[in-house]
């Protein structure tokens, strides 16, 4: 008997799913989605981009494509800031981490605007992106 209630106690534990993945792509839904870049501050000088550069966020990953002016703001190399984690999110903001890149992100859900905050030994760089 106490094999048979084993027997149909197995296929009810690996029938639950983990959810966990559902719930990682509903925290960051908000953030998902292409951005556009207003401003930029390294080691305390501003700075613009001559071009429309774009940002992407997906559901697990970060990437800026950096357009050239001497292409005409046809061409550039992109910049992948590699997977997220996000470690904050209420309901006015999602905050994260970007290890490959040592770097911070807050994004304010009522704004729209996500800041990345780079830091290194010598100085910190942010950008200001808007989402389109």
């Amino acid at each position: 008997m106490k094999k048979i209630l084993l027997i149909l106690f197995i296929p009810i534990i690996f029938s639950c799913s983990d959810d966990s993945e559902d719930q990682n792509n509903n925290q960051t839904s908000e953030l998902i989605g292409t951005y556009f870049f207003i401003s930029g501050d390294e080691c305390g000088m501003s700075f613009e981009a001559s071009c429309d550069n774009t940002l992407t966020v997906i559901a697990n990953q970060i990437s800026a494509t950096d357009l050239d002016p001497s292409t005409n703001c046809q061409s550039g190399p992109t910049r992948n800031f590699g997977e997220y984690d996000i470690t904050l999110n209420d309901s006015e903001s999602i905050e994260g981490h970007l290890a490959d890149v040592n770097a911070q992100f807050f994004y304010n859900k009522s704004t729209e605007t996500l800041i990345i905050l780079f830091t290194s030994s010598s100085c910190f760089t942010t950008e200001t992106w808007q989402k389109n």
